[in-house]
């Protein structure tokens, strides 16, 4: 499979969370596709509510997405499912493990309040790595990553 497999390696075949790319982030689909042959589930990141942490809700190859926040696909379907494991994208991050993405927080906030807490990879270009200070205020310390 990849380098992901291995970092997966607790979680067996795990309820994956994977994100939609969105403007510059990387596309992870067909990996996503490569745990689905091998019995993962997945589930992608919803915004629920503004400045609220994620909901992860089941996700299924061809179902009917619909328009979220940002215009990014989200299942149109609500089931809530509790992710082992997470891909989690990022634009850049900061020697203290500040991460910087595109939508307001939403992750930080999300991996910040998890329990369980989930196995968590980030995915970034070598543009991305190791970035001056990045901190805002939608911007949280990701000891996860």
């Amino acid at each position: 499979m990849s380098g992901y497999q291995n970092s997966f390696r607790n979680c067996a075949w795990p309820q994956l969370v994977f994100y939609w790319p969105f403007k510059s982030e990387i596309d992870l689909n067909d990996l996503v596709q490569e745990f689905l042959t091998h019995g993962a589930a997945a589930a992608l990141p919803v915004v629920v509510q503004k400045q609220q942490p994620l909901e992860f809700w089941r996700w299924r190859p061809h179902m009917r997405l619909a328009r979220g926040l940002w215009n990014i696909p989200v299942p149109t379907e609500r089931d809530v499912v509790e992710p082992t494991a997470l891909l989690v994208p990022l634009l850049g991050f900061d020697a203290a493990g500040y991460r910087l993405g595109y939508g307001g927080g939403y992750y930080d906030r999300t991996l910040a309040t998890m329990k369980p807490k989930a196995q968590t990879m980030a995915s970034v270009t070598s543009e991305g790595v190791s970035k001056p200070s990045i901190r805002s205020r939608t911007t949280f310390p990701s000891t996860q990553l």
